[in-house]
């Protein structure tokens, strides 16, 4: 789960900031990085749905 939807996240994340980050020294806000550090966070501790 972590890494399909961390993916997808990122690349929302990236395309949405992409005016940012492609400008010289652009980079994607903190605010940003730290929600997606918690929404991380929360899909690594996230159990599979099992049997």
């Amino acid at each position: 789960m972590l890494i399909v939807f961390g993916g997808l996240l990122w690349v929302g994340f990236s395309g949405w900031f992409i005016d940012d980050i492609d400008r010289p020294g652009g980079h994607v806000p903190i605010p940003a990085l730290a929600a997606f550090a918690l929404v991380g966070t929360a899909l690594a501790g996230a159990r599979p749905v099992g049997r």
